[in-house]
């Protein structure tokens, strides 16, 4: 399916992107609320997958009780292992619809290949973030060779 052909996922991107772009020119106040507003939409979603739902059930975590960012340190860790195991089943939330998914896998370099369904507005607002990174440093997106040096340690 073309991107023109889905207008409700269009719009969704264009708003997204407005919604966004300007993010960097708040206060810090104002990226602390949103950033709080937007751990909290996570932590309710996560709560219905049921690997995470188990994790907060274990560590006694409801939703209500992560307020913002500074909570963070009561949320569960998650391993890769504990993604392979659960997979699909286990890291889906009920009702996520898979054929409108796309399943990516990690290549396995350090040890078995981790897989995960990716929604296409997902894949899309990834594209649109990096594009914006880029532009911020002063790249063009429409380089044929980039390379990103990172300390992985």
């Amino acid at each position: 399916m073309m991107l023109l052909d889905d207008a409700p996922l269009l719009v969704k991107l264009i708003k997204g992107y407005f919604s966004d772009v300007d993010v960097i020119w708040r206060n810090r106040e104002k990226i602390r609320r949103l950033q709080d507003k937007r751990l909290r939409k996570v932590v309710r979603y996560a709560y219905n997958v049921p690997l995470y739902h188990n994790k907060y059930k274990e560590l006694g975590i409801r939703p209500e009780d992560i307020n913002g960012v500074h909570d963070i340190k009561k949320l569960p860790v998650i391993t890769k292992d504990d993604i392979r195991n659960n997979f699909p089943d286990g890291v889906v939330a009920p009702g996520y619809n898979r054929d409108r998914a796309e399943k990516l896998s990690t290549s396995g370099s350090t040890g078995k290949p981790i897989t995960i369904y990716v929604d296409r507005f997902s894949i899309l607002q990834s594209i649109i973030a990096y594009v914006r990174i880029l532009k911020a440093y002063g790249e063009r997106w429409n380089k044929t060779r980039i390379t990103i040096i990172a300390d992985t340690a």
